[in-house]
């Protein structure tokens, strides 16, 4: 099952996420350099904002793309252009070569100063016609007339400097103003119009839309994904998974909220008055008072997102607390100790808050219902029904032995590894198990197994067929 994460940027919040396509995946990589591929096995979903920006992106390097193949373009024109002789030129030096009079050095200074000028007002009024061309639809940008002069002098570095400045100042005071993006432009669409969001509907006035979301008050799927909801309060709060971002508000008091979830407690305790002030999860009996531990226990028990791993055994986990307490099973020390029996474990919770406090409980609340048994933990109760049943449903690794509770199958593989942890402290005999061990005491005098008065389990079920 693909986990309902952003491919990019990891964002989980599923209302966003759309499926990932071939155009996508393309501009993807070209802009990253890496090679994803559907249906790779990875999340195959991105959030609207990161197509947009890919999208963005790619609209930016095909503009940059553009201008740098324009301007290369212009100036190797310029420079040919320059570089080639007229045919007057070409008559006029043949004529002047017979003239013995040497040039006037001022006279050549001032044409050369004159000749610098134009060139780099041409050049820079053609980057300026490139800059405004692309928008000459929407804006009306002025430009100067160009005068050509052809000279063989190059400008001084001075001047050169000079000029680009000038002209530099003259493009900037005629830069049209800045052009929304794509994405504004569609935004501003997408707010004006009012959607349902449980039907395809859409409307011009906020009014229109509230006396129609009156027509779904009985309604309880959504008209656009199927979705089925308890609650009139949960039909209001989904809605926001089909309109646009802008519109993820109260359609009754425009209140905002960060999730869907936050929005329909509001719904339940603001606006509709016939619904439960509590929230209840669709995919089991919980119900939570807050969206906060609403949203707690979704991730920690419906999430299929592992995100904490153990660094010994690299086993996941949804939530942190569940890490810490599996942390503890790698430590050998069993420093809680039961006051009552001596019993010690590695974890507090395992010891007061689950099975072994009952073992000191006369209570027995877990009834079979095939047969008048009753035990004190549901782990016993169930180990019994697979009795009636025979079901052993703990099969050995090393061999092809079967047993109905785990305990006695930790016993039995203790015969395959040869461990005896259960040491005499009179002669430092080892057992595999604790009874063996009590059994064994009677050599020394004493006597620790305590027989029980109750009828046994077979004879129950013996009694019950």
């Amino acid at each position: 099952m693909s986990m309902m994460v952003c491919r990019v940027c990891l964002s989980t919040e599923e209302q966003n996420l759309l499926p990932l396509d071939e155009t996508f995946i393309n501009n993807y990589n070209l802009l990253t350099n890496l090679s994803i591929t559907l249906l790779d096995g990875m999340p195959q979903n991105s959030c609207r904002t990161c197509l947009d920006t890919v999208k963005c992106y790619i609209e930016f390097r095909e503009k940059s793309i553009s201008a740098e193949e324009t301007l290369r373009e212009l100036v190797l024109n310029n420079v040919k252009s320059e570089n080639k002789p007229s045919l007057e030129d070409r008559e006029n030096s043949t004529t002047n070569g017979d003239n013995d009079d040497p040039p006037v050095k001022s006279e050549i200074k001032e044409e050369a100063y004159d000749s610098m000028d134009d060139f780099y007002s041409e050049y820079v009024e053609n980057v300026n016609d490139i800059i405004v061309k692309k928008d000459e639809d929407e804006y009306d940008v002025p430009t100067k007339k160009r005068r050509k002069r052809l000279t063989a002098t190059k400008p001084t570095k001075l001047r050169k400097t000079l000029a680009v400045k000038k002209q530099t100042k003259s493009i900037k005071k005629t830069k049209p103003d800045k052009k929304p993006t794509l994405k504004e432009t569609l935004e501003i669409e997408m707010n004006n119009e009012k959607m349902c969001g449980i039907c395809p509907k859409k409307f011009e006035d906020k009014n229109d839309l509230k006396k129609h979301i009156d027509v779904h008050k009985n309604t309880r799927a959504c008209v656009i994904c199927g979705e089925r909801v308890n609650s009139l309060s949960q039909l209001l709060a989904h809605r926001v998974t089909h309109i646009p971002q802008g519109q993820n508000k109260c359609f009754i008091c425009d209140k905002k909220f960060k999730s869907s979830i936050y929005l329909e407690f509001h719904y339940r305790n603001l606006h509709i008055e016939e619904d439960d002030k509590k929230l209840y999860c669709n995919q089991c009996p919980q119900v939570c008072p807050s969206p906060k531990k609403f949203t707690d226990h979704m991730k920690h028990v419906h999430s299929h997102i592992l995100k904490y791993f153990c660094d010994t055994c690299s086993k996941g986990f949804r939530c942190k607390s569940n890490l810490k307490s599996h942390i503890l099973s790698h430590n050998t020390n069993k420093s809680f100790v039961c006051d009552l029996c001596g019993f010690s474990c590695k974890q507090r919770n395992g010891l007061y808050l689950s099975r072994h406090m009952a073992v000191h409980s006369d209570v027995q609340k877990y009834e079979c219902t095939r047969c008048p048994a009753k035990y004190k933990t549901k782990a016993a109760l169930i180990a019994h029904m697979d009795r009636h049943d025979d079901n052993r449903t703990k099969q050995c690794e090393y061999c092809p032995a079967k047993f109905f509770t785990a305990s006695v199958l930790i016993k039995h593989r203790r015969i395959h590894t040869g461990e005896k942890p259960y040491v005499c402290k009179i002669c430092n005999k080892a057992f595999t198990g604790n009874h063996n061990l009590k059994v064994h005491m009677k050599v020394h005098g004493e006597y620790l197994v305590v027989k029980r008065d109750s009828v046994k389990q077979e004879d129950l079920i013996n009694v019950a067929k």
